[in-house]
């Protein structure tokens, strides 16, 4: 059989005896790129899998693998590829794959010969055919060997200028490195040599400016400040000294000898060599961070001094990861590996003395040799272990003190530390745990209970790995418990986690107990950490920027940070980002049981308060940039105080806008807990935000607030949980109106704007905040009212509106409700004004909102005289102001406006053309239906969908597209008779009866 050659270091090609290559899809290469990587090993179908899709393999996965399996057996040799037990295994020499060949040239150990030692890596690099190994090729695995084959060329690179300079080819590398280093801007080392070689070619001020150009990029993109080795080299070309090895050093002299050398004495015999095998056995469910394992792996292998450090929560899996990179590199490291551990986050740490000497026991020295105290052991240590290879696992650490005298001193030795805090010990990479992949987590449940088991009830399996927070520790406690229970269903297990109340208490089994890895971290905190801790998981909210975790926590904000940014390095906070910190899921269960034992009720209760206090000023500041329109309940500046500013962030309407979208539900659990725990200062914050949010239709769905509005309606009613007084009360209810109105819920929504009017009636008409929850219910019912088509009632409502905004003394809300009485009008068959004063009167209010810099009452007013126009038979006037106002609109972020301009520009335009059924006027009505209708889609309201799609039937039905107008006026049908809105709905009808007998 002609021999193959597997080309993966570049484009993938496969020929055979040096013929023409395989032509293949990339799906298949991919496969086949896999096996021969791994060629005369089984690789199992899962893992192939696993290895060409994502998260979500389609079903078909399996057969998918066999249909390209057996095109690959066509296009090689059947007998080729052979299926075993434990997967296919691609039957061929792995000389002929160039990565194989790579792989071994990069990890065989360094020729004493530095020319000797050049060749080979050159060779080495030679294999390269591309910039890019596997290129094109689809799937993760693909792109973790892609990731890791190229660290490791870059490391033979580097190794090999290295050896350049020291047999003198400064002038040879110059170009080659220049390259190399403006492809990789922060590798030091490399630097350093470039720098090294420019000073001898007798460029001195060169290599200065190479520093200087370094210097900038680490300070400007990553904070830091040039490593000892670059400052060294710097330093000596500033004396003028040459920097230093690598250099080419003169190899001595043979020596001469003058007369015949004496016979040497007799060696004694030797003691047989001790190579220490301490790695513990590996979990054999142990499964997933594959790309954390590689990167370790290639770290380990090709980094002089070596030390890679593992850090994550307690139940991350550290020491799991630890075990299998060690076991992975046990072969390059062929004088011994040892294993200690260091029980960093107990009570009692391990003495570096004790350890020493296991250590030294385990390398062969005699226990009358150990020395007595620490100091004189590591020196010991460093001697035995000079001119070893040795990898030395650190297991637990607690600090840097605990850690140095137990790293190994010679170059090609590494050292591998896991440890739940930031040690502070010099690292070559650090890896930090924070959950498994979701599809890594199903895979681990599944590796415990079993393929078949996991294949059964997949939903589940997802749900119980969510529910675990992807935690390992969590993970192989369920899946253990349901390993032992084989006629559970993984639905029932993943059921018992739902409440946080029991959550700890499910996740134990035997010795295993997440609560008691969480505990260990906790007891090493200090009295202020702990309090922080605890204190900050009081609101049920994960995600704190650091001005809200400083208002909860009562603090200073410089003095906040100190306190999270050592809870972070405790490895019970993470920082997603700067400046903002998170709490995983489970550590903030775990968090909350011990606020409720540590903290008083008053102290959970003012927590909570300071949280709301914090949400209601952000939501008044946001709410003031990004919708000027919207004017609260409690008065022009708001009635209830506010300690804390908000959010700093907050500078203008983009940012108002992004922080409501992105903190809106936080704010709705937010409310939903201060309801649930009944503190009254809470509640009003509380209600306060919601009545602003309620009243920016626009922007926040009103849908996602109801949840958060009923429950807090029911707590501040007398003798609710949460009642102070009435007025309060009557703004949940005035809330609660706005949320229901945009739905389907007319007869709930006219009773709680209703109610909001009984209870703003029975208040003190001294209070200011009498007068504008009035104004706001009486407007909230004319709403409702104007959409059930009583217009008569839904005027009078009206006009109390605006009678109560008069005694506000608050001229914007008396113009606000002003035009929402001249919509009335407008839409009122039997109107008392005509539509023509309509519409100057509303154009003379958009000019004074404009002046006054209120931008969302100047669109509402706009809006309004469009309506005018297009009612008194001026569709074209109406069709420009609406053009208007969707611009405007669009500016500020008004989708919803913008929406509405098109759905009513639409209908203009249909209703200019229905007479001479102009063509051009048409096709403008189509845009605009058509850009109706996509608005609606993605708002996401049930009246405005139900109007564009009137509008994009009215359209087409005017062109004459009467089949294509039937599906719209449909939807439109449907739209308005589940909103109850009978005259709509009859309209249409008539207008698709029309349509269908045409």
């Amino acid at each position: 059989m002609d021999a193959y050659r597997f080309v993966l270091l570049g484009p993938p090609v496969v020929a055979r005896g040096g013929g023409q290559a395989l032509m293949m899809p990339p799906q298949q290469m991919a496969i086949l790129a896999a096996l021969a990587l791994r060629a005369g090993t089984p690789v199992g179908v899962e893992e192939i899998i696993d290895g060409l899709y994502d998260e979500a393999p389609p079903a078909s996965a399996t057969n998918v693998i066999a249909n390209y399996v057996l095109r690959l057996r066509k296009a090689l040799a059947p007998s080729m590829i052979v299926r075993t037990p434990a997967g296919y295994l691609l039957d061929t020499d792995p000389a002929g794959v160039d990565a194989t060949a790579f792989l071994r040239a990069a990890g065989a150990p360094a020729l004493d010969d530095p020319r000797a030692e050049a060749a080979r890596l050159a060779a080495a690099l030679d294999l390269w055919s591309g910039r890019i190994a596997l290129a094109g090729l689809p799937g993760p695995w693909c792109a973790r060997q892609r990731e890791s084959l190229t660290v490791l060329r870059e490391a033979v690179r580097q190794r090999r200028f290295d050896q350049q300079l020291a047999l003198g080819q400064h002038a040879e590398i110059l170009s080659d490195i220049a390259d190399t280093c403006a492809d990789h801007p922060y590798a030091e080392h490399l630097h350093a040599t470039h720098m090294r070689a420019l000073l001898r070619c007798g460029r001195q001020a060169e290599a200065l400016q190479v520093y200087r150009q370094v210097r900038r990029t680490l300070s400007e993109e990553l904070g830091i400040d040039p490593g000892q080795e670059l400052t060294q080299v710097h330093d000596a070309i500033l004396r003028g000294d040459d920097p230093g090895p690598p250099y080419a050093a003169p190899r001595p002299a043979a020596p001469v000898l003058t007369s015949p050398p004496a016979p040497a004495p007799p060696s004694p015999p030797t003691a047989p060599k001790i190579v220490p095998h301490q790695l513990p056995a590996p979990p054999a469910d142990a499964t997933g961070r594959h790309e954390y394992v590689a990167h370790l792996i290639g770290t380990l292998r090709t980094t002089d001094h070596a030390v890679g450090l593992i850090t994550g929560m307690g139940g991350e899996g550290k020491s799991t990861l630890a075990t299998l990179v060690a076991h992975a590199v046990a072969d390059d490291f062929p004088d011994g590996r040892l294993w200690a551990s260091l029980h960093g986050a107990s009570d009692a740490p391990a003495k570096p003395g004790d350890i020493l000497a296991d250590f030294l026991l385990a390398l062969g020295v005699a226990p009358e040799r150990l020395p007595e105290g620490t100091r004189e052991r590591a020196a010991l240590y460093r001697t035995v272990t000079a001119d070893k290879k040795i990898l030395v696992v650190l297991d637990d650490a607690a600090d840097a003190t605990q850690l140095t005298p137990l790293l190994p001193p010679a170059p090609r030795s590494a050292a591998l530390i896991t440890s739940r805090t930031r040690v502070t010990t010099g690292v070559s990479t650090a890896v930090v745990l924070d959950g498994m992949e979701q599809s890594e987590a199903q895979g681990f449940i599944a590796a415990i209970i079993g393929e078949r088991r996991a294949q059964a009830e997949p939903a589940d399996v997802a749900a119980l790995a969510a529910a675990c927070g992807r935690l390992p520790l969590a993970l192989r406690i369920m899946a253990t418990r349901l390993a032992q229970r084989p006629r559970w269903s993984v639905r029932s297990m993943a059921e018992r986690l739902a409440s946080e109340d029991r959550l700890l208490g499910e996740l134990r089994t035997g010795d295993l107990s997440v609560d008691r890895a969480f505990e260990l971290s906790f007891d090493q905190l200090t009295p202020a950490q702990a309090t922080a801790f605890v204190t900050l998981a009081v609101p049920k909210v994960h995600h704190w920027s650091l001005a809200a975790a400083a208002t909860v926590l009562d603090l200073p904000e410089d003095r906040a940070e100190t306190v999270l940014e050592e809870l972070v390095d405790t490895a019970l906070l993470t920082s997603p980002e700067p400046g903002h910190y998170a709490f995983h899921d489970l550590v903030v269960a775990y968090a909350r049981t011990k606020a409720a034992h540590r903290l008083a009720d008053e102290e959970r209760t003012a927590a909570l308060t300071r949280a709301t206090d914090y949400c209601h000023a952000s939501v008044r500041t946001a709410l003031r940039l990004a919708a000027s329109g919207v004017i609260p309940y409690l008065g022009p500046d708001g009635d209830v105080p506010t300690a804390s500013p908000g959010a700093p962030d907050i500078v203008d309407n983009a940012t108002a806008v992004a922080w409501i979208r992105a903190q809106l539900p936080a704010l709705v659990t937010l409310s939903v807990q201060v309801a649930a725990e009944g503190d009254r200062h809470a509640a009003a914050h509380s209600v306060a935000l919601l009545s602003l949010l309620s009243r920016w239709t626009d922007a926040v769905p009103m849908g996602a607030l109801l949840e958060a509005a009923e429950p807090l309606a029911v707590a501040t009613a007398p003798g609710g949980r949460a009642h102070s007084d009435d007025l309060v009360h009557g703004a949940a209810c005035c809330a609660l109106g706005s949320l229901r109105f945009g739905g389907p819920q007319h007869d709930t929504s006219l009773t709680a704007f209703q109610d909001a009017v009984r209870y703003a009636d029975a208040s003190p008409a001294d209070d200011p905040r009498t007068h504008h929850l009035l104004s706001h219910s009486h407007e909230g019912v004319s709403d409702v009212l104007l959409r059930l088509g009583d217009h008569r009632v839904a005027r009078h409502h009206a006009r109390l509106s605006i009678e109560a905004a008069r005694l506000t003394g608050h001229e914007a809300l008396v113009r606000q409700q002003y035009i929402s009485a001249l919509q009335i009008e407008a839409l009122d068959p039997d109107r008392e004004t005509d539509l023509a004063t309509i519409a100057a009167r509303a154009l003379e209010s958009a000019a004074w909102f404009e002046r006054a810099g209120n931008r969302d009452m100047r669109i509402a007013a706009l809006v309004l005289a469009g309506l005018a126009h297009l009612h008194g038979a001026r569709p074209v006037e109406a069709a420009a102001v609406y053009e208007r106002v969707a611009t405007l609109a669009r500016t500020f972020d008004r989708s919803l406006i913008e929406t509405l301009c098109h759905y009513r520009a639409a209908e203009a335009y249909t209703a200019a053309a229905s007479s001479p059924g102009d063509a051009l006027l048409l096709r403008r009505a189509l845009v605009h239906a058509e850009a109706a209708v996509e608005g609606a889609s993605l708002c996401g309201e049930d009246l405005m969908t139900a109007r564009a799609h009137q509008a994009m039937g009215k359209a087409l039905a005017g062109a004459g597209r009467d089949a294509a107008a039937q599906p719209h006026l449909r939807a439109a049908l449907s739209g308005y008779t589940r909103l109850a809105m009978t005259q709509d709905a009859d309209r249409i009808s008539g207008i698709l009866a029309s349509v269908e007998a045409s």
